[in-house]
């Protein structure tokens, strides 16, 4: 028979030690799916898109295999991404749909620095998604992105279909 203090001691050992494990960051626990590394967003396509006033088709940052065909939408825009034609994108898109929001126009110049980041948490903290200053998944489905207009003929701006 165990005495109270050996009970003791056996219940409160596993938390003891995973305390210790997490303390010196000896325990990760593994990452979802979505949390993957994602391609970093090299391009842009026209996709569909809607507003008030019907449909439009808007530029959407995507990550494209340089010199083969196909695109995906999964892709990533974050603090550090340089000379990006995506990038450029994203900065018009902020500057025309959200001017009212990010106050002073970034310069498209595709370069994701702090104001592109500051500018971006603005925005997805006006939608009440995480801002994190990132352009991922969940931005894309949510943001406005600039385009044409189908039936009004001037720049407009649009959600994803």
């Amino acid at each position: 028979m165990l005495s109270r203090a050996s009970r003791l001691f056996r219940l409160r050992l596993p938390s003891a030690v995973l305390a210790v494990a997490l303390a010196l960051g000896l325990a990760v626990a593994p990452g979802s799916a979505a949390q993957a590394a994602l391609p970093t967003c090299n391009s842009f396509v026209y996709k569909d898109g809607y507003n008030a006033y019907g449909s439009v088709s808007v530029r959407v940052p995507v990550w494209r295999e340089p010199y083969e065909p196909g695109y995906t939408l999964d892709c990533d825009l974050r603090s550090g991404n340089y000379n990006n034609t995506a990038v450029r994108i994203l900065q018009e898109t902020l500057n025309h749909c959200y001017w009212n929001i990010i106050g002073a126009q970034l310069t498209a110049d595709g370069d994701f620095g702090t104001k592109t980041r500051d500018a971006l948490i603005k925005v997805q903290r006006h939608h009440g998604i995480l801002a994190d200053g990132g352009y991922g998944p969940q931005t894309r489905k949510t943001v406005y992105h600039h385009g044409l207009a189908t039936n009004e003929g001037a720049g407009t701006c649009g959600r994803l279909w």
